[in-house]
This record gives C-alpha cells, structure tokens and sequence, in this order.
C-alpha cells in the first residue's frame, strides 16, 4: 500500500494557541458561553492557567435561564458583587470560590447551598428558593470563615425581621 500526503495549508500563528486559533478548547467554550449570557453587558473576567475564571468586577446574569453553569465554567474569584438571582438554577456548583461583594442566589429552584461560595465578604441573599435556607443552615456552610460585623444573611426566616 503506498502512502499518500495531504498538503493543506493551515494558518497557525508561532505562539498563539493551535485549539485557540481552530476555535476549540475549554478557553473556547468558555469565551462562547461567555458571549451568549452576555449578550449585551459582557463583565469584565480572566480566565486562569487552571481554567477557572477570575470576575473583575460585578457579576449579575442577565434575564438567561441557568439551570446550571457547564462543566468547563467554574469560577474562582469575584472582585464585586455575584448575582445569579430568578435563573432558575439548580445547582451553585462552579461558583466562585471568594466573593468580595455580595452574594446572591434569590429565587430559584436551589435545594442545596453545596457549591456556595467559602469566603464571602458582603451580605448573602438566599431567599425563596425550594430549600426554604434559614439563617443557621446558611452559617454551616462558613465554619472556617466567621461572619464579620454588619454582614446580613437574607433568608427565609429574615422575612419576619423586616
């Protein structure tokens, strides 16, 4: 059998990404998801070595339905605020890791906070969700990083103190 040689051209560039540059990879997929959440009000983010994504300011998830982020989406740090209020979202897994502002996961179909972020600095917002949280199983989730003076948690027994 005698080999055969297909010569095509392909216009990779020294020192970017080969998948960057054919439109395929985890850094792909998270610029595409990126861009179709955020249509018209893209957040400032860096996406890290390991592939989590640092936001760089606030973060708040437009009228999008989000059952849940994808695999390759797994936030690290948020420098602002995090809203991912009314998506209808299932799960906080691929939540960042440090919120510097407030934290907020109001009215979707959350049975679980498995995923919340460990350290958030500003006030957090639970409310009506499925898990019907109150302020003491919300407080479980942060036994190595204590509450600091002023910070709220807004939850479902937090109606009753308004």
């Amino acid at each position: 059998m005698k080999a055969r040689f297909v010569s095509e051209a392909i216009d990779f560039e020294r020192g970017k990404d080969p998948k960057a540059v054919m439109g395929i990879g985890t850094v792909e997929l998270i610029y595409k998801w990126m861009e179709k959440t955020f249509p018209s009000f893209m957040p400032k983010y860096k996406i890290n070595d390991d592939m989590s994504i640092d936001i760089l300011d606030d973060f708040e998830v437009p009228d999008t339905e989000i059952v849940k982020f994808p695999e390759y989406v797994n936030f690290n740090n948020c420098y602002g605020d995090f809203h991912v209020d009314y998506t209808k979202l299932e799960s906080l897994r691929g939540c960042p890791k440090v919120v510097k502002g407030f934290f907020s996961c109001e009215g979707n179909k959350l049975e679980s906070l498995d995923g919340i972020p460990e350290i958030i600095y500003g006030d957090i917002f639970v409310r009506d969700n499925p898990g019907k949280f109150t302020e003491q199983e919300v407080l479980e989730y942060f036994p190595k990083f204590p509450m600091r003076r002023g910070q709220k948690i807004y939850s479902e027994n937090s109606y009753q103190d308004e």
